[in-house]
């Protein structure tokens, strides 16, 4: 993974030929990134301003890769930091030595799961970048809609303030 991703870095989504939407990376990760990509969609020839991030709800939330960065797919425009104390951070499960634990994003944390926490959380997953460009275009009505493409949706994280962190 490069180095040279900041945290908070906007970036311009191609939907079509005419139409781009918004991205923003949330955090930072030795192997991955996890960024967020909201609903708005804008004209290519006028793209939006970094600062238009502040204040949108995302529509998709991931872990993924830098692919689609590092080719210059999906161009940096900016740096936008004080929205991201809103983000929601996910959780998830991950099995060690056949026990389920909740984990934060960033690894930063994990304790044992209760059975109902187990139920609620879904396996630590990174996807391609071009799962979430694909999902942004499906949801313009430019791809056909596909389960994988759901799980990335935004209101389905869970995040790390809806768990304690001991039991």
């Amino acid at each position: 993974m490069s180095n040279q991703w900041i945290q908070g870095d906007v970036f311009l989504i191609p939907i079509d030929n005419t139409q781009v939407g918004l991205g923003q990376i949330v955090d930072v990760l030795p192997s991955e990134l996890y960024v967020v990509i909201y609903e708005n969609a804008w004209n290519a020839s006028s793209p939006p301003c970094p600062q238009d991030v502040v204040g949108l709800e995302p529509l998709f939330a991931a872990l993924t890769l830098d692919a689609k960065l590092h080719h210059g797919d999906w161009k940096i425009i900016g740096n936008v930091t004080n929205n991201l104390v809103d983000i929601k951070r996910p959780l998830s499960k991950v099995r060690i030595s056949n026990e389920t634990y909740i984990e934060s994003h960033d690894g930063s944390w994990s304790r044992c799961a209760t059975p109902d926490e187990a139920e609620q959380l879904t396996f630590r997953k990174t996807v391609a970048p071009v799962r979430l460009e694909k999902a942004l275009r499906a949801y313009y009505g430019l791809l056909e809609k596909h389960p994988a493409y759901d799980e990335l949706r935004y209101d389905l994280v869970v995040d790390s303030t809806s768990f304690n962190r001991k039991k």
